[in-house]
């Protein structure tokens, strides 16, 4: 039944043959070992490194970044925003020390993603002032349906048209959006109960599993909010240019693709055996053991163009939007003259 015995790179451990048990996922008592090899020790100490860093800069740009703004829910949104790269690593090393939890990783790191979706899209109608006031300004402007498409923007661009937008169109965006927030986190929640009934395994390719069909819904819900997203961004980038538009929805797009279309990748891996199984992990458990490092990593680097780039500092950022110094004119305007007319019906 045993193989002989072949270090993976990671874990030594005895393969095997042809991977057997599929829904092998191992406890933390079989991992941290007293023989675990230098590598992996090496491999954990790096990614509790990486996580930490993660928290420290969100710590230092929570105490750096100060109240007052002209609305105090920027404030608090930012901060929820700019907490996504943070989440994303702590989960994952909770993923990879506990690999038993994966499923609820998946299912915090989605329900915190799809909040931040729906956070992103009410601070663009907020710094527009409010909903008819952002209808008012993107009147008349031409919706890029061609460019909006992922990575196909470009070629497609000059062979879609281009409506006027309006308020019906509006309301059709958002309910594409908010169907992503709210889909997101049901089906982890789905995935979590099939897992605990064995129909689910996280990372296992196989038409008698219910991880590749609720994968596939995940990706299509993912690939319409971001098209969704990608018309709105196109269209009120140019009016609100203090508020770093397009590196915030960089920041979205970015741990939408690693959160959703990366771990479907992995997940293929694992079936053309690309990934190998151990005494310890099973392939898909394998794949996703991969994939938490890999997030973990990765989110190093966002973090930091999160924190410096795309959230800047209050002390380095103009709070005051275009369109916010334009209603905070026109409304002191309307006061003043207000005022002046109460004035001189009391006189008369």
């Amino acid at each position: 039944m045993m193989s002989n015995s072949t270090d993976d790179g990671l874990l030594n451990t005895t393969q095997l043959a042809g991977c057997v048990d599929d829904t092998l996922v191992p406890y933390v008592s079989q991992i941290f070992t007293d023989d675990l090899d230098t590598g992996t020790r090496v491999l954990y100490a790096f990614a509790i490194a990486s996580a930490l860093i993660n928290l420290v800069l969100y710590l230092v740009r929570v105490n750096r970044d100060r109240p007052p703004y002209d609305d105090p829910s920027l404030f608090k949104t930012n901060l929820v925003l700019v907490a996504l790269p943070m989440v994303i690593s702590i989960s994952s090393l909770c993923g990879v020390i506990v690999p038993r939890s994966l499923v609820l990783v998946g299912l915090v790191q989605n329900v915190y993603f799809s909040f931040c979706i729906a956070r992103f899209l009410s601070i663009m109608v907020r710094l527009l002032g409010h909903r008819d006031q952002l209808v008012k300004k993107l009147s008349g402007t031409r919706m890029e349906l061609g460019r909006a498409v992922p990575g196909f923007g470009i070629c497609c661009a000059p062979c879609c048209a281009r409506p006027a937008f309006k308020s019906s169109h509006l309301i059709v965006l958002a309910y594409c959006i908010y169907q992503y927030c709210i889909l997101q986190p049901l089906i982890s929640f789905l995935a979590a109960v099939l897992y605990d009934n064995g129909n689910y395994i996280e990372g296992y390719v196989s038409k008698y599993d219910a991880y590749i069909y609720l994968k596939c819904l995940q990706v299509a819900s993912m690939l319409l909010a971001f098209y969704c997203v990608t018309l709105i961004r196109l269209m009120v980038e140019p009016i609100l240019t203090n508020y770093y538009v397009g590196r915030k929805f960089l920041v979205l797009k970015t741990a939408m693709l690693m959160l959703n279309l990366q771990s479907l990748l992995f997940g293929i891996l694992a079936r053309a055996d690309v990934i190998k199984c151990n005494m310890h992990f099973s392939k898909a458990a394998q794949s996703s053991y991969y994939l938490g490092f890999a997030l973990i990593f990765e989110m190093l680097p966002l973090c930091c163009f999160t924190v410096f780039l795309a959230y800047p500092f209050s002390d380095k950022l103009d709070r005051h939007t275009p369109v916010q110094r334009e209603s905070v004119s026109e409304l002191s305007k309307s006061d003043v003259g207000a005022a002046t007319v109460q004035q001189d019906d009391d006189v008369v």
